[in-house]
């Protein structure tokens, strides 16, 4: 005999918005959406401000990926389920609907997205230590986390381009303390992304010497404290 003491497991809830589609198609979309709430293992609810999960139709073009634009509160871009007639290009969903490949569809894609959550907050979890990992911001921050001294100028660095503790230091006029504050910040609010591509030189690298100002090079080069100067 079932137990219905038991309290059932909640599904994680949802936000779901159209784009592009034929009325027709969009009306027949949010009648089985709603039909197939028993059977999904997510909740799904139209939403267009909270969206994990947007179907766009042939009339929406391939900018729509990277189109949706972040929450005030860092909410990231909703993932794209793109819905046409059948034989059309990149195709994820055949119109007309089938109420079986939608739920299969609904539930490949909230599956995909509730994992990419739980990844991003095991990592904001994760305190940032003094290294030379660089960050950059995914979307601007809400006011709150810019209070504070030299804050605004510190998102400002990271907003246009991936730097580390000491580029922020350095560039941003602000204690190495003041910077890991506001990059931990930042991370507990799932608001950067680690850039794999701008990792540091070797240690051991010499800097350029047209980095380096008239004076200072020509003092160098006489010290031999550059590459390929006299001994």
């Amino acid at each position: 005999m079932t137990d219905v003491s038991a309290p059932a497991l909640r599904r994680p809830d949802l936000g779901l918005s159209v784009a592009g589609l034929p009325p027709r198609d969009e009306l027949l979309l949010k009648s089985l959406v709603r039909l197939l709430d028993h059977r999904t293992h997510h909740h799904w609810s139209f939403n267009a401000a909270r969206c994990d999960l947007r179907i766009v139709g042939e009339g929406v073009g391939p900018f729509a990926q990277e189109s949706g634009e972040p929450l005030s509160d860092g909410q990231p871009p909703p993932a794209i389920l793109r819905a046409g007639r059948a034989g059309a290009a990149n195709t994820e969903l055949s119109l007309p609907l089938n109420p079986d490949a939608l739920e299969h569809a609904l539930n490949r894609a909230g599956a995909s997205i509730v994992a990419a959550r739980h990844l991003a907050e095991a990592r904001a979890a994760l305190p940032i230590s003094d290294d030379e990992r660089a960050f950059q911001l995914s979307c601007w921050p809400p006011s709150d986390l810019l209070r504070g001294p030299g804050r605004l100028a510190l998102a400002t660095l990271l907003v246009s381009r991936p730097c580390t503790v000491t580029q922020l230091h350095l560039r941003g006029c602000a204690e190495r303390s003041v910077c890991l504050a506001f990059l931990n910040d930042l991370q507990r609010a799932q608001l950067l992304r680690f850039d794999e591509t701008s990792g540091p030189g070797p240690a051991s690298a010499p800097a350029p010497v047209a980095a380096l100002p008239g004076l200072f090079a020509r003092i160098r080069r006489r010290l031999g404290l550059l590459p390929g100067a006299a001994s």
